[in-house]
C-alpha cells in the first residue's frame, strides 16, 4: 500500500535555472548599509490603489543634479544613492520621524528604479513600503508636490 502512495504522487516540475530568466536575480548587502533621510513626497497614488502596496516616495531632488552643492547634506545623499543604486527591490528597516505619533522602526521593502509596470514615469524613484499598518495616518498626511 505503502509503494502505490508513493507512485500517485504528481510529477514534481524541473526547476527553471535563474539564467533563464530575463531579470537578473541575487542579493548582495549595501556595505556600509546606506541610511537615507528624505522628505515623503505623493506618488501616483497605484501603488495602494492598483498594486495593495502603499509606499512612502521618497524625494530624489533631480531637479537639481547640476546644482548639487546647494543641497542639503541628507538631499545629496539619497541623490547620490539615486544616482549610484542599481534598480532592484532592497529591504532593510525604515521609521517615519516626523508627523507621526507611531515613530516605531519597520521592516521595509524598497523599490529603486522606474517601475517597468508603468511606462510613464521617466525618473528614477526611491520607494519604500513599510511593512507596518499606517492605516488612517497615510491617507491624510500625504501632499502633492509640484511637478
Amino acid at each position: 500500500m505503502a509503494a502505490e502512495a508513493a507512485d500517485d504522487k504528481p510529477a514534481v516540475p524541473e526547476k527553471v535555472a535563474l539564467t533563464d530568466s530575463k531579470v537578473e536575480r541575487g542579493r548582495r548587502a549595501l556595505v556600509p548599509p546606506p541610511r537615507l533621510r528624505a522628505k515623503v513626497v505623493r506618488g501616483f497614488g497605484r501603488g495602494s490603489k492598483l498594486l495593495g502596496f502603499p509606499t512612502a516616495n521618497m524625494d530624489v531632488r533631480w531637479d537639481s543634479v547640476s546644482d548639487a552643492g546647494k543641497l542639503a547634506a541628507e538631499e545629496q545623499e539619497v541623490l547620490d544613492f539615486a544616482k549610484d543604486c542599481e534598480p532592484g527591490i532592497y529591504y532593510g528597516w525604515a521609521q517615519v520621524a516626523t508627523g507621526f505619533k507611531d515613530r516605531g522602526i519597520y521592516k521595509t521593502a524598497m523599490s529603486v528604479g522606474w517601475n517597468p509596470t508603468f511606462p510613464d514615469v521617466k525618473a528614477k524613484t526611491i520607494e519604500p513600503w513599510i511593512l507596518h499598518d499606517y492605516a488612517f495616518i497615510l491617507r491624510i498626511s500625504f501632499y502633492r508636490v509640484a511637478s
